[in-house]
């Protein structure tokens, strides 16, 4: 079975798409829309041109993760290469009495694996 860091490290991608700025920010609006009803809310804000960062948080605004999507244009100027990396998430497990009683999880996987796969499905 694979460890939680390499299911999140394996929703990092990157895609070419014919799709323009207007319409990828678009998807990342739906997928976030996505992500957010499996469970978490899922917050986007574009941090420069063709640059987006984005947050995970629980219920009550706690931040599960944090993740980048960045647009580049395509080497033959056609279209955008769209890169999505998860920069930072937070990781538990459950304990007793601080003895680990089960194996690593990630609050935020399932958020950021809906956003991931829309967003990937979508370019």
């Amino acid at each position: 079975m694979a460890t939680i860091d390499d299911k999140v490290n394996a929703l990092n991608f990157t895609a070419q798409t014919t799709k323009t700025a207007e319409q990828i920010a678009q998807l990342l609006s739906d997928a976030a829309e996505i992500g957010a009803a499996v469970g978490g809310k899922i917050a986007i804000t574009q941090a420069g041109p063709g640059a987006y960062r984005g947050s995970v948080k629980n219920f009550v605004r706690v931040e599960h993760a944090q993740f980048t999507v960045k647009l580049s244009e395509a080497a033959g100027g056609s279209g955008h290469d769209v890169r999505f990396t998860v920069d930072d998430y937070l990781r538990t497990r459950d304990t007793v009495a601080f003895i680990p009683v089960s194996p690593w999880s990630a609050p935020a996987y399932k958020p950021l694996r809906a956003f991931a796969e829309r967003l990937q499905s979508g370019l």
